[in-house]
């Protein structure tokens, strides 16, 4: 994967847990934060919801859920998804330098589900994203800005 501009915006910062988007200028396949921007207002909200309730600690399969080591080979272990009826909306799950205690869900792109079983291509760029050091170099300034301004 090439390197890229990546930001990182926040859409929900609890105390252990915080979902948000990565987007990046010149990488129009990480088009998650532009899809989400794009919903109608009630699909967006919830959305939202859904993110709430992942920070809140609550386990709902049916709105998100992690892949475990017997899918896929164990390769996607650090993927996540969102649902919204057709809507699935792909992350990685990462610790920030700074707060290994604190799980971040880095969102990046949406897919309209048409099948049954993931695409393993969404997973792959997905993975991928999640070792990209400029990836992760935003998601870590963007925790360390939130974090401090909230103190």
């Amino acid at each position: 994967m090439q390197e890229g501009n990546f930001r990182f915006e926040w859409k929900i910062f609890g105390k252990d847990r915080g979902v948000g988007f990565l987007s990046c200028s010149n990488l129009h396949k990480i088009d998650g934060k532009r899809k989400f921007d794009l919903l109608e207002t009630d699909n967006r909200q919830a959305l939202l919801a859904r993110f709430e309730s992942w920070v809140g600690g609550l386990i709902l399969d049916s709105w998100y859920h992690g892949f475990n080591k017997t899918q896929h080979g164990g390769k996607y272990t650090q993927c996540f998804q969102f649902r919204l009826s057709d809507h699935r909306f792909y992350g990685f799950l990462c610790h920030p330098e700074s707060d290994a205690r604190f799980q971040i869900c880095a969102l990046a792109i949406n897919v309209i589900k048409r099948q049954w079983n993931v695409e393993e291509k969404y997973l792959k760029l997905v993975a991928d994203l999640s070792r990209n050091s400029n990836a992760i170099k935003a998601v870590n300034a963007s925790f360390v800005s939130e974090k401090d301004g909230q103190q």
